[in-house]
């Protein structure tokens, strides 16, 4: 019992001096002892007290220091002056709506500043036009971030109609000589840039067909010589060279009439020498190994 009121009086004389974490800490070792002593019991209650009132009083405090932030629209850094008292949101409720009240104003503040750098962007695009690399990529950023994203989606289509047409114009000298290759790869990459672009879409198709057309010219002699040769091979059923003479023919008239005809009839007929290759040749094998020794030795089960 003395060793107790020894304990008693130290703990009230820690909380005088206001130690209170070491006269908390002795409650505690008392209390593991004995857990219904009223004494004690009635000393950590006291402790809890203290402790909230004085965390409140600093909390209070430190809280008054940082406001400052919010008054001078700092929110950013409002919320990391404020970050280390989350741990006693628990107990004090108040911090966190200040958490929640100061994220609301940052929001604010950052979607003010979005709306503000779109509507820059919005002056850019009509001042300079010409920058669509430049333009194009930050409005892919706004559309990210869901800023008027229809509005958004119809500016890039229409700023890429707007580029792809300028560029057509800068290289129409290209687009009407007679380099089609070259001219196919500028148009396929207006059709990357751009997608479905009904100019662009319209010159592919005229450019193939243009080609196509001089391609013919340029080589009727070939396809004429090799036409004649298809059918005399056809007719020596040398099918096979027959085949590959209509491909020649195909590689630079892809509609060429003739070519396709014999590349359906002498394949038809390949298809079917293939056939009858293989059934003979298994007939012949099996011809082979009934004469075979192995055979006539009765190694196998005949019925």
């Amino acid at each position: 019992m003395n060793n107790l009121q020894e304990y008693q009086k130290e703990v009230e004389k820690l909380i005088a001096e206001e130690n209170l974490p070491k006269a908390y800490e002795i409650c505690n070792r008392i209390l593991s002892y004995d857990p219904e002593n009223s004494t004690f019991i009635r000393l950590k209650t006291k402790i809890e007290k203290l402790v909230l009132t004085i965390n409140r009083k600093a909390i209070a405090r430190e809280l008054h220091e940082i406001e400052h932030y919010l008054k001078e629209k700092q929110y950013a850094e409002y919320l990391k002056a404020i970050a280390p008292l989350q741990s006693y949101v628990t107990q004090y409720p108040e911090i966190g709506q200040k958490i929640l009240a100061a994220k609301k104003l940052l929001d604010q503040e950052y979607r003010q500043k979005r709306e503000t750098a779109y509507r820059q962007l919005l002056m850019e695009i009509k001042s300079s036009p010409q920058d669509y690399q430049s333009i194009i990529k930050k409005l892919e950023i706004f559309k990210k971030l869901k800023i008027h994203p229809r509005e958004v989606s119809e500016l890039i289509k229409k700023i890429h109609k707007k580029h792809v047409s300028s560029e057509i114009e800068k290289n129409r000298a290209l687009i009407n000589s007679t380099k089609y290759e070259d001219i196919l790869v500028f148009l396929l990459k207006m059709n990357k840039f751009d997608p479905g672009n009904p100019e662009v879409d319209r010159l592919i198709k005229k450019v193939n067909r243009t080609y196509r057309e001089f391609k013919i010219e340029s080589k009727k002699d070939f396809i004429f010589k090799t036409s004649e040769e298809m059918k005399t091979l056809y007719l020596a059923k040398k099918y096979e060279y027959c085949l590959e003479l209509a491909r020649r023919i195909l590689e630079i008239d892809s509609k060429n009439k003739l070519a396709l005809h014999y590349l359906g009839k002498a394949g038809q007929k390949s298809e079917q020498e293939t056939e009858r290759k293989i059934v003979t040749d298994i007939f012949s094998y099996y011809r082979n190994f009934r004469g075979s020794k192995a055979y006539q030795e009765k190694n196998y089960i005949r019925i």
